[in-house]
């Protein structure tokens, strides 16, 4: 029997390839000429072929060549599925087509109010969301993400998730990381950012958690601004993974023997987006001001100077990174207008109904040629990683290359540092500016090479240590509790004015997922917590907390417990603590107010939720209106109170037991001061 031939490879643009056409230009040797048959037998002309100037970074002295726009920043069979039938196999890429069909013709909107000259243009509420979906598709698309899921078995995956996504595998049947990131692409294709907000649920449920959170956050922390060099002569360059770099503080961990540089923590404040020579997105974090924003909304003001804090603390002053004064702004809408610099809704134009009418005003923002030499220095900073780069000019491109290779403010030249392999990179684009033509006078003290920076370990607290943590792990836990925080407090933020129970079940769901994470993790991220809440100041976040009591009480918390103990005696503790304080004895009044006092004594008590209710009855103690099981549970405490010490006494020190003690029936379990149970036969 004839044997079947093998399926045909295919392959994939890390950058989609209507965008990189924008940087083409027609082959010179596109046509065909007198020689050719076609040209001497009146023949037809030859298709033109775009191609694009790239730099082949591939050899050790790279060279500039011409390439059709097919051959570049390309891999093979990427989005394949080995586990479905050969039919299947292009499943996920004919979803991909058809979000890149939707988003170019947004794009092709973008260039065309570009080309006229106007100053921006408008976008619906679901146009600007088609583009932030395809901006997270590609960049999950790119090298490093998905470098990171390219592994046929978990023995070669060592990534600090490694556990966790083992686990999910079992769970979900797969066999390979590989198939995890395949399911996961093919989930965020899928999804649908609704105006309702229901796809962060949706996201949470369908997908890898931790890849969950990084698209929700990818999404909602940062806004979206449109921008051009100011200056005729300046462009923007592409790499293969500029879609995929972040700007923004990092600290490195090196390993302690081999010196080789392992995961550390970092800051996204700005990625990247470029569309052509002329024209890039930009994704500005929120942790920038906006004045016309927070003027208006004390609590996303207070939220953004939250994080401000935390991230000052890890990495220094805001206002002194890279692109801290970059030109750019949030769009302006339809629903809201600027009174005094403040921006305030328009009447009639604002709820959940007719957010589908909403549309942004996206400027096109002018950069200054220091701006733009400071984004091609990020994609050339991160170049060493790539096979090709390309451009449209070559003066720009030279121009651009050269104050990379001289800056040593924002790109000190440091081989060992993120980029282990930056010294060879550093080398290959030194030669290329040399073979341009460009001046390399001062370049060889620019690139000298320097020692790494200060590589002492974080000291780690006490109890942290207790949770599994270490000086290697701090670093990166203290990145991902701010993140934890930033998605809470963006779910509340950003689905006001949808249905209660719909945003009840998004906060349910998010902490359920928190529950499952590391101890040391969340231990941080209720530190966070608490200080947003009480408006702490920065000692008090480290000061003996309860959730620490229990977190030193881990001997004796069952199996699987300790975070969801940790979690509901800082929780408590926020309910007790806030202003203006919360006295869950006090007698009930079931009027709109004492419905409330009821509600919030089931969550302190019980750990459960009351529906409201609007009995006007009479002032009563909450005993009153406890259920039967309620009062079983009540006089089990009381029962076990007395004997609770010395049933524990050896397992813990006397202090850490007291402290305990006082935890678990102030806060966890907590007791009725002062008031005896009901002699009616349920003791």
């Amino acid at each position: 029997m004839e044997e079947q031939a093998a399926e045909p490879k295919q392959s994939q643009h890390y950058i989609p390839r209507f965008l990189l056409e924008n940087f083409s230009h027609p082959s010179q040797t596109s046509r065909g000429t007198a020689a050719t048959p076609a040209a001497s037998q009146g023949g037809a002309r030859r298709r033109v072929q775009p191609v694009v100037n790239c730099v082949d970074m591939s050899s050790d002295t790279p060279s500039i060549v011409e390439r059709p726009v097919d051959s570049v920043a390309v891999t093979v069979d990427m989005d394949q599925d080995a586990r479905v039938p050969r039919e299947e196999q292009n499943r996920i890429e004919q979803k991909l087509r058809r979000l890149e069909s939707d988003a170019s013709a947004v794009f092709r909107r973008v260039f065309t109010a570009f080309s006229a000259n106007q100053q921006g243009l408008w976008l619906t509420r679901e146009d600007r969301n088609l583009v932030r979906k395809f901006l997270l598709v590609t960049k999950y698309r790119g090298p490093i993400i998905s470098a990171c899921y390219r592994h046929e078995t978990m023995a070669t995956y060592v990534a600090d998730d490694r556990e966790q996504l083992a686990a999910y595998m079992r769970q979900r049947g797969f066999s390979r990381p590989v198939d995890v990131w395949l399911d996961n692409l093919d989930g965020l294709l899928d999804i649908r950012m609704d105006d309702e907000m229901a796809w962060i649920g949706d996201l949470q449920r369908r997908v890898y958690p931790p890849d969950a959170s990084w698209a929700i956050a990818y999404c909602q922390a940062s806004y979206m601004a449109i921008c051009t060099p100011s200056a005729a002569t300046a462009e923007f360059l592409v790499t293969e993974n500029c879609y995929s770099v972040v700007e923004g503080p990092h600290r490195v961990l090196a390993d302690a023997d081999s010196g080789t540089p392992t995961y550390g923590t970092w800051e996204s404040l700005h990625e990247f987006a470029p569309l052509s020579p002329r024209l890039l997105i930009v994704l500005r974090s929120f942790l920038f001001p906006c004045p016309e924003e927070d003027g208006a909304d004390l609590c996303l003001r207070t939220m953004r100077q939250l994080h401000r804090s935390v991230f000052e603390v890890q990495f220094g002053r805001l206002s002194e990174t890279m692109l801290a004064d970059l030109p750019v702004s949030k769009a302006r809408n339809n629903y809201s207008e600027l009174v005094d610099g403040v921006l305030r809704p328009i009447r009639g134009m604002t709820g959940a109904r007719l957010r589908r009418q909403h549309s942004f005003f996206f400027r096109f923002f002018p950069l200054e040629t220091t701006h733009v030499d400071r984004i091609n220095g990020i994609f050339l900073d991160s170049a060493s990683a790539c096979r090709s780069l390309v451009f449209c000019s070559e003066a720009a491109f030279r121009a651009s290359l050269r104050w990379y290779l001289t800056d040593n403010t924002y790109f000190p030249k440091r081989p060992g540092g993120i980029n282990a392999v930056a010294g060879g990179g550093l080398r290959k684009l030194f030669a290329l500016l040399v073979r341009l033509g460009g001046d390399t006078s001062g370049l060889l003290e620019a690139l000298r090479h320097v020692l790494d920076g200060d590589n002492a370990s974080l000291p780690a607290k006490n109890v942290y240590r207790i949770l599994g943590g270490s000086p290697e792990t701090l670093l990166k836990d203290m990145d991902q509790a701010a993140r934890m925080f930033t998605l809470r407090v963006k779910i509340d933020v950003w689905s006001q004015g949808i249905d209660e129970r719909v945003r009840q079940r998004n906060r349910d769901a998010l902490i359920e997922h928190f529950l499952a994470m590391p101890r040391r993790r969340l231990w941080l991220f209720l530190k966070c917590w608490k200080q947003a809440a009480l408006q702490e100041g920065d000692g008090a976040v480290h000061a003996d907390a309860p959730e620490d009591v229990v977190a030193r009480a881990w001997r004796v918390v069952g199996p699987g417990r300790l975070n969801q103990l940790m979690y509901w005696a800082t929780g408590n503790y926020i309910l007790r603590t806030r202003p203006p304080g919360f006295n869950p004895w006090a007698r009930v009044t079931l009027d709109e107010g004492g419905a409330r006092q009821l509600a919030m004594l089931a969550e302190f008590a019980f750990s459960t939720r009351l529906a409201a209710r609007s009995d006007a009855l009479l002032r009563v103690p909450p005993m009153a209106l406890w259920t039967e099981d309620q009062f079983v549970e009540m006089s089990t405490r009381m029962a076990v109170e007395p004997h609770f010490k010395g049933l524990l006494r050896g397992d813990l020190e006397e202090e850490t037991l007291d402290a305990f003690a006082e935890v678990f029936f102030g806060l966890l379990y907590p007791l009725i001061p002062g008031v005896p149970l009901p002699d009616e036969g349920l003791c």
